[in-house]
C-alpha cells in the first residue's frame, strides 16, 4: 500500500470536507487567536465560518474508530496529534506542539483558515499555526478528560482519547508543555 504524504492527505481531506460549505476568507483578522466565547455566540468576523456550529446546526462528523491521541517528542518539541498514529506519513486531524516548559501550544489542523476548538460551552477560534496557553479554557476538556471538539464550517468532530494509551498521551503532552 502506498501512503500519501501527510500534507497532501490533509489538503485533500480538507478540500473534500469543505466543498459543501465554502465560507469567505477572514481577511480582516490580524490576530491568529480570538478570545474564547460561549459556543452559543459567534466570535468576531469568522461568524460566517462558525455560525452553524455556534447555533447548534453543525453536522457531527464521525472520526475513524482507530483514531486516537498520540504523543511524540522530536528535536526538543512535543507533539500531540489526533489521527491514525503514523507521525511520518499518516493523517492527523488536529495537532498541538510545544517546547518543554513553555506553557503554550501551537495548533495545526486539517482546515485552512479559522477552526473552532474546545468544548460545547467554551471554544476558541484559531487559525492553523496559532498558539494558546496550555491552561486556556478551550483546552480544559482535552486536559481533563481527553476530549475536544474540532469545528470547521458546518462540520464538527469530537476527538476523544481512548482509555489507556490515548489518555496517557494527552497527560504526557500537558506535563511536557506546562510552564515550569
Amino acid at each position: 500500500m502506498i501512503r500519501t504524504p501527510l500534507a497532501v492527505t490533509a489538503l485533500l481531506c480538507f478540500a473534500a470536507c469543505q466543498q459543501a460549505a465554502k465560507a469567505p476568507a477572514n481577511e480582516a483578522a490580524s490576530s491568529s487567536v480570538v478570545t474564547p466565547a460561549p459556543a452559543a455566540q459567534p466570535t468576531n468576523n469568522s461568524a460566517s465560518t462558525n455560525a452553524a456550529t455556534a447555533s447548534g446546526a453543525a453536522t457531527r462528523v464521525a472520526v475513524p474508530a482507530s483514531y486516537d491521541w498520540t504523543f511524540i517528542t522530536h528535536g526538543g518539541s512535543g507533539e500531540l496529534a489526533f489521527g491514525d498514529g503514523d507521525p511520518a506519513e499518516g493523517v492527523s486531524l488536529l495537532v498541538f506542539s510545544c517546547l518543554p516548559g513553555m506553557g503554550r501550544t501551537e495548533i495545526s489542523s486539517i482546515g485552512e483558515g479559522d477552526v473552532s476548538i474546545g468544548a460545547e460551552t467554551v471554544r476558541a477560534t484559531v487559525t492553523s499555526g496559532a498558539a494558546l496557553p496550555v491552561d486556556h479554557p478551550a483546552l480544559r476538556g482535552l486536559r481533563t478528560d481527553g476530549t475536544i471538539v474540532l469545528a470547521s464550517g458546518t462540520q464538527e468532530r469530537l476527538l476523544a482519547a481512548k482509555p489507556g494509551a490515548g489518555r496517557v498521551a494527552v497527560e504526557s503532552f500537558f506535563a511536557y508543555c506546562a510552564a515550569g
